[in-house]
């Protein structure tokens, strides 16, 4: 089995994108994957197709250029994400939160009926493989405060910014 991956770029760095068949199944940024374990990232995958093009990848990428103009708030993209029940669950969760707002982690682990869980939700959403269009920036804490990000603050206080969000 493929997986294909193509760059594009955007006013906060290069993403990379890579997919299936079947669905997009990561974005990050190019420096986030300079010495990424690939076989962990894509288990039971025998093949990166390098700089391609494939109608999954031209799809989001047209999707994220249009965000970045401002023009898109939610995105339509077939996905192929692994992970557990509870992180699909709360990535689900995720693109339920309307451009332009935030939740808290309460709220997320809340709205997954797991008001007890907030660490957990925290750490699925970290490990959230398609940031921007699953948009876990859009959590913060409890007190307002930004949170952290797995590809840095600087980055999600950038997103928050560019939908309209200052905390």
């Amino acid at each position: 089995m493929k997986i294909y991956h193509t760059d594009i770029h955007s006013p906060i760095g290069t993403l990379s994108l890579f997919s299936s068949e079947q669905g997009l199944k990561k974005v990050c940024w190019d420096t986030d994957f300079s010495e990424a374990p690939f076989a962990k990232w894509f288990p039971g995958y025998s093949e990166i197709i390098w700089h391609t093009t494939h109608p999954i990848l031209e799809r989001a990428s047209s999707q994220l250029e249009t965000y970045f103009k401002k023009e898109l708030t939610r995105f339509a993209i077939a996905f192929d994400l692994d992970g557990t029940s509870f992180q699909q669950e709360v990535w689900k969760s995720l693109q339920k939160i309307p451009y332009g707002h935030t939740i808290s982690y309460q709220q997320l682990a809340i709205s997954v009926d797991r008001p007890n869980a907030v660490r957990a939700v925290g750490n699925a959403t970290g490990q959230n493989p398609l940031p921007i269009i699953i948009p876990c920036h859009r959590v913060i804490l409890k007190n307002g405060n930004i949170g952290g990000y797995s590809s840095g603050i600087q980055i999600k206080d950038w997103l928050l910014a560019h939908e309209g969000i200052i905390l």
